[in-house]
């Protein structure tokens, strides 16, 4: 359920307007992932929808765990993964509820109410 909500909220990004947005293709959890959530998503590396990274600071004092989706995936979604280059946060809150819920209702949140929604609930600092 959560990998259709990344994919889904991946490939609404890669459609947008905004040039800037259109290459997302990895995730990382505002404030590290809680263990329901990062349980999921360490199973997602398991199994080969993801690969793991980390993602620095601006000062070099931390990590934070980045997912990336796999490039076997990625046509399964319509994205093209030879071009990725950003990353999204998303909140443990956010994910839960893909995880929980499904994605059909998240995506269509987001496609109603833009991908500021996503964004105005993320926290703004990294650690």
């Amino acid at each position: 359920r959560s990998i259709e909500f990344l994919g889904g909220f991946f490939r609404q990004k890669l459609v947008s307007p905004k040039p800037s947005e259109r290459r997302v293709f990895s995730v990382a959890v505002t404030g590290g992932a809680e263990a329901d959530v990062e349980e999921v998503l360490n199973l997602g590396v398991h199994w080969g929808y993801f690969h793991p990274s980390s993602l620095g600071n601006k000062e070099g004092t931390g990590r934070v765990r980045l997912y990336v989706l796999t490039r076997r995936l990625a046509p399964y979604f319509n994205l093209d993964p030879s071009s990725f280059a950003g990353y999204q946060f998303f909140t443990n809150q956010i994910l839960r509820n893909a995880i929980v819920n499904g994605a059909d209702g998240l995506l269509a949140e987001v496609k109603r109410r833009g991908f500021e929604w996503v964004e105005d609930n993320q926290q703004t600092e990294m650690f």
